[in-house]
């Protein structure tokens, strides 16, 4: 079974199966949710879907709402949550964020990329010799408040 965590307001502590940490990208320490009513707010609610594939198997769709804050969009994480994950390397460019985490159980790279009411995105780890890849997509769906 795979699991969102939601991260400082976007999805990726990703843990596939319950046992595949994949990778963790925290854009501030705080879980947080959209709210009961997605079009009020100040901050953006954003439908997120994730195809993942372990080892060429593809798993069923995952499609959860994050809200992300304007500070959540323009500055990358600065640490991934996990002191698991001590080798770190998280760039922006543009409207395009990309990371790679070599943590204690796992390795794994993968970008985001903004357009307008849209993001794409991939992410690809590999834990115990197990691939897993996951392609994102996602749409705006209105406004929220962080909690």
């Amino acid at each position: 079974m795979s699991v969102f965590k939601r991260i400082g307001g976007f999805v990726f502590a990703f843990v596939v199966m319950g046992v595949v940490p994949v990778v963790s990208m925290a854009l501030n320490e705080q879980a947080v949710a959209a709210t009961e009513n997605p079009s009020t707010g100040k901050d953006e609610a954003w439908e997120v879907t994730a195809m993942t594939r372990i080892s060429g198997l593809s798993l069923p769709a995952n499609t959860d709402t994050v809200c992300l804050s304007a500070e959540d969009r323009r500055n990358p994480p600065k640490a991934l949550s996990s002191a698991q994950c001590p080798n770190q390397q998280i760039t922006r460019d543009g409207n395009t964020v990309r990371w790679v985490a070599k943590c204690d159980k796992a390795d794994a790279t993968g970008q985001i990329t903004f357009a307008g009411d849209t993001l794409t995105g991939k992410v690809s780890g590999t834990k115990s010799g197990t691939r897993v890849d996951i392609d994102l997509s996602g749409r705006r769906v209105g406004n929220c408040t962080k909690s």
